[in-house]
């Protein structure tokens, strides 16, 4: 999720919404740029229902980092219809099958994968050196 977070707020992201069942989660995500902090042990309605409350109507894209194949169908619920786009970066551990109803298509949803961030070696590399060199990623995290 942090990496997700600090991409967003690079890209301008205005809210950046993360949902974890750990509470501990929170305070780390906050310092890459996550503006609000879900944890669905501690909600009484469904993570979508309280994304498209708190958003009016749902996420511009959301992303799943963990490779929960329900949690992507939780991501592409929580997006709005007409252009929302859901990216799944989780590789899943069991049960690769993502099942989501249709209509979550015909209403103008989009779910992508994407490998690497889709960044491409040879062309981006040389921008992500550049940027960790002028301190747009919080480098203490992010190069181990």
């Amino acid at each position: 999720m942090h990496k997700v977070a600090q991409g967003a707020k690079i890209r301008g992201a205005s809210r950046i919404i993360g949902v974890d069942t750990n509470p501990e989660k929170s305070e780390k995500a906050k310092a890459f740029g996550v503006t609000d902090f879900i944890n669905p042990n501690d909600i009484d309605e469904t993570v979508q229902q309280v994304i498209k409350r708190i958003t009016d109507g749902g996420a511009d894209y959301s992303f799943e980092c963990i490779g929960d194949t329900e949690m992507i169908t939780t991501a592409l619920q929580s997006c709005c219809d007409g252009w929302g786009v859901t990216v799944t970066l989780g590789v899943p551990k069991t049960k690769p099958e993502v099942t989501a109803h249709y209509g979550l298509f015909l209403t103008g949803r989009t779910l992508k994968g994407s490998l690497f961030g889709g960044w491409k070696p040879k062309s981006d590399l040389p921008r992500l050196i550049d940027m960790y060199l002028k301190e747009k990623y919080e480098n203490r995290f992010v190069f181990v």
